[in-house]
């Protein structure tokens, strides 16, 4: 047999294997791939991982600005999966953990460490793992490699902090490239059978939204939008794809002791702990007809205190009939009648004043 007969076998063989692989595609395609009548389809339980604020098998990005602790809510919500610990609350389905790690990697052991000693679990059998470096997911190559080490961990939750550092060198703010990313996530979800959690950046000229493109937000299950008020940090459900937006959250933080320098001094870390929701101030009154209405319910209190204290009762019975706040916004003051309804509701809203039965005052 010459030289090129071999290398004409050689090729045929390589065609049939080819050919054989396409058609193995083919068939596999067909079986995923098929059409159902709508009367076939069945209503799934929501199998939740976190009750009411994380679904399994879901897509879920939490964004805000700068210290206002999405990684360390995240890392909360790690260690609870990953021990079978409520979140705040809220019962979760013990499971696997990876978090991606992409910055921080400084305070991480004693963010865990302390989480541990505040929930009375081991610190050295936390089962929560980690990467010692960010992940490229926007590259090919790099998403095989780290898709293969995940799988072999079994996850139930993957945490990736943040969407920035675990992007790659592609653009965010490009369509083509986000869409890569998010092609990314859904395939560790879907391979892993997974929920995959991002920590994000809030835009640079909207704080209410994620930073870069916003095919971002139409591909995720769940979004949670972080803001900071003080020493408190509100956590609230921009989007919930199919189920009802759950309870907004707020959380101060606990200062833990982790350990003791060479000097002997505590060192310290901190977790986050439920607390109420800072009461927002009262609004200020505006528009035209919001301030006159304002301005001649002050004015008539005023008078009706003269007139209890020059009668010998205390002034601070004074009370203003609801009939005679209007007649005089709207007959002496010529406050159109549409007008002063929508400034008495406005102002009722906003906690201006305080409307009881017949009467109206001033709040506070």
């Amino acid at each position: 047999m010459d030289d090129l007969q071999r290398m004409r076998e050689a090729d045929d063989a390589s065609a049939a294997e080819e050919e054989a692989q396409i058609r193995q595609a083919q068939r596999e395609h067909e079986r995923r791939f098929r059409l159902v009548t709508a009367g076939e389809l069945k209503i799934k339980p929501a199998a939740w991982l976190v009750r009411d604020y994380l679904e399994k098998n879901s897509l879920a990005a939490y964004f805000g600005p700068p210290e206002a602790w999405k990684s360390l809510y995240l890392q909360d919500m790690a260690c609870c999966v990953a021990h079978g610990v409520e979140f705040h609350g809220h019962e979760v389905e013990q499971g696997n953990v990876v978090y991606l790690c992409g910055e921080g990697f400084g305070g991480l052991a004693k963010r865990f460490r302390a989480w541990c000693i505040r929930h009375d679990q081991d610190p050295e059998q936390n089962p929560v793992l980690i990467s010692t470096q960010p992940a490229a997911l926007t590259d090919p190559v790099n998403l095989a490699s780290v898709s293969g080490v995940i799988a072999k961990a079994e996850p139930d939750l993957i945490v990736i902090d943040t969407l920035a550092r675990n992007f790659g060198g592609a653009d965010e703010n490009s369509t083509s490239d986000m869409g890569s990313f998010i092609q990314a996530c859904d395939a560790l979800r879907i391979e892993n059978d997974c929920a995959v959690a991002l920590v994000h950046h809030s835009g640079h000229m909207d704080k209410n939204r994620g930073r870069g493109n916003s095919a971002l937000k139409g591909a995720l299950d769940w979004e949670y939008r972080f803001s900071r008020i003080d020493d408190v940090v509100e956590v609230e459900c921009t989007k919930s794809k199919d189920h009802d937006r759950p309870t907004e959250q707020a959380f101060r933080l606990e200062v833990v002791e982790v350990d003791t320098d060479d000097a002997g001094l505590p060192v310290t870390s901190v977790t986050l702990a439920s607390t109420d929701r800072p009461k927002p101030p009262p609004s200020s009154p505006s528009g035209k007809w919001q301030l006159k209405a304002l301005a001649v319910l002050g004015q008539m209190t005023d008078e009706h205190r003269d007139n209890l204290k020059d009668s010998g009762h205390s002034p601070e019975q004074a009370r203003v009939k609801l009939a005679d706040w209007r007649e005089r916004c709207i007959d002496r003051e010529k406050i159109p009648r549409n007008r002063w309804y929508e400034a008495k509701r406005t102002l009722a809203e906003s906690k201006q004043i305080c409307v009881e039965g017949y009467f109206v005052e001033l709040a506070g």
